[in-house]
Order: C-alpha cells, then sequence, then structure tokens
C-alpha cells in the first residue's frame, strides 16, 4: 500500500507540474482536456514501476551474487536487504558512480527486455499511444 501511496503522490506532483507546462507551453493545442488513451497510460503509469521494480531486483541479484562469489565474498540475503552489502564499505563517490553506471545498465537491459515476445503484450501498451504527452512517455 505504501508503494501505491507514493506512486499517486509523485503522480500528483507531476501532473500539476506538466499540466501547467503544457497549459503555459502548448507543442499542440488540444480542444480536449483528456487524450484518447490517458486512462490506459494512466493504469499502466501505476501497473509499470511495481512490475519493473521485481525485474530490476532480479536483475540485480542475477548480476551481483556471482561477482561476490568470485571475489570470495558471502552472500547473506539478510544483510543485503538490510542495506550492509559489501558495496557499503566502498567510499561514497565510488558508490554514486556504481549506481550511477549500474543503474543506467540495468534499466537499458530490464526495458529491452521488456520488448522480448513473452513481456512485448504487456509492454506494448507504453508504445501504443498515438497522441503523445508527458504520460505516454
Amino acid at each position: 500500500m505504501t508503494k501505491l501511496l507514493s506512486l499517486s503522490a509523485a503522480f500528483l506532483i507531476l501532473l500539476a507540474f506538466f499540466w501547467i507546462v503544457e497549459f503555459l507551453w502548448p507543442a499542440v493545442r488540444r480542444d480536449k482536456k483528456l487524450r484518447q488513451g490517458f486512462f490506459t497510460d494512466l493504469l499502466y503509469w501505476f501497473f509499470s514501476p511495481i512490475v519493473s521494480k521485481a525485474v530490476t531486483q532480479l536483475t540485480v541479484l542475477i548480476a551481483l551474487v556471482p561477482v561476490l562469489l568470485l571475489l570470495g565474498r558471502g552472500v547473506s540475503r539478510e544483510a543485503v536487504l538490510a542495506g550492509y552489502g559489501p558495496v557499503l564499505n566502498l567510499p561514497i563517490w565510488l558508490q554514486v558512480l556504481l549506481v550511477l553506471l549500474i543503474g543506467d545498465v540495468i534499466s537499458y537491459w530490464t526495458h529491452r527486455w521488456f520488448h522480448s515476445r513473452r513481456l512485448w503484450p504487456f509492454h506494448a501498451i507504453h508504445h501504443s499511444s498515438e497522441d503523445l504527452d508527458w504520460l505516454s512517455s
């Protein structure tokens, strides 16, 4: 439920921000207040982060466990989930760099995975909007 509340709060903040931006500087003038496909994109906006989080966690697990085992470090699920993994011992600047680099690589490959045959029917919703705005992207 906490995830749903945080997604709702983020959505309302983004909605207000982009409504103001699109009202003041519209790329395309619209007669309708809500475009066709708005509610589909809204549902996808809430659905996608929940699914992506599970996929991202699985990807991180698949990527990190072999590396840690090769380095001779033990892997405890409880320690990693509590935030006491081996990365915690690295300097903060290196942690930030690793988060940016690994996060970008994982995001790229997760998105590519969503283009696979099995996941495409779910991800195709993201590519189906013909009338683009901030929510459809």
